[in-house]
C-alpha cells in the first residue's frame, strides 16, 4: 500500500507542446496507465485505471479514496448513457473547477473523483472509458502547469480553447461518418479510430 503522505500543493505535469497539436479524441494508449484494484468502504472493490504520470502522492492523499469512492459509486448509482462529447464535457468540467479552488483537499479529491466515474464507465464501456482517460490527461497539464515560453504566441494557452477544439474536430468526423450512412454510435467508434 502506498504511504500516506500529504499534498499541499498542485503538482506539475509536464505536456509536451507537440502532443497537444497532434491530440485528438481516442483511447490512450495501454502503456500509459496503470490498474489499481481499490477498496470502497462498503466492502467493494473497483478497477481504477491511474495514468502512470500521476504522482503516488496523490493516489495516497487520504482524500483520493473519498474522492474515488464518491465518483464510483455516484456514476453507479445513476447508470448514465455517455457519449463521448458529454464525457469529455464532464471531465472538462469536473477538472476545470480546480482552477477556482485553493483548497489543497479539493484537487486529489477531483482527481478520484474522475477517476472513479471513469472506472464506473470502465465496467460497461472500456474504450469509452480509455477515450476519457488521455482527454483527463490531456487536461490535467493545461490546468495544472503555467504557459511554456515556447509555446506559440499565436495559440491560445486556454484548456477550455483547446478541450472545446477536440470535441469539435471529433464531432465533425462523427459527421463525416454519418453522412456515409453509418449509425451514429457506429460514427462515433469510427470518430475515435481516425
Amino acid at each position: 500500500m502506498l504511504d500516506q503522505m500529504q499534498v499541499t500543493t498542485i503538482p506539475v505535469f509536464t505536456l509536451p507542446i507537440s502532443s497537444v497539436f497532434s491530440y485528438a479524441i481516442g483511447p490512450i494508449d495501454s502503456a500509459q496507465i496503470t490498474s489499481l484494484h481499490a477498496h470502497l468502504s462498503n466492502g467493494e472493490e473497483c478497477l481504477l485505471l491511474v495514468p502512470v504520470h500521476l504522482p503516488p502522492s496523490i493516489l495516497a492523499h487520504p482524500v483520493f479514496k473519498e474522492g474515488y469512492e464518491w465518483g464510483y459509486l455516484e456514476s453507479h448509482a445513476e447508470e448514465e448513457e455517455w457519449t463521448v462529447p458529454k464525457l469529455m464535457n464532464e471531465l472538462y468540467q469536473n477538472l476545470a473547477d480546480l482552477c477556482h479552488k485553493h483548497e489543497p483537499d479539493f484537487y486529489p479529491w477531483t482527481l478520484g473523483f474522475v477517476l472513479g466515474e471513469l472506472a464506473n464507465v470502465a465496467e460497461r464501456d472500456k474504450t469509452l472509458a480509455l477515450t476519457g482517460l488521455a482527454h483527463y490527461c490531456f487536461l490535467l497539464p493545461l490546468l495544472t502547469q503555467e504557459r511554456p515560453p515556447s509555446w506559440p504566441r499565436y495559440e491560445p494557452y486556454y484548456a477550455g480553447t483547446l478541450h472545446d477544439r477536440a470535441v469539435k474536430a471529433y464531432r465533425a468526423r462523427v459527421c463525416v461518418y454519418q453522412k456515409q450512412g453509418k449509425s451514429f454510435a457506429e460514427a462515433q467508434r469510427l470518430a475515435l479510430l481516425a
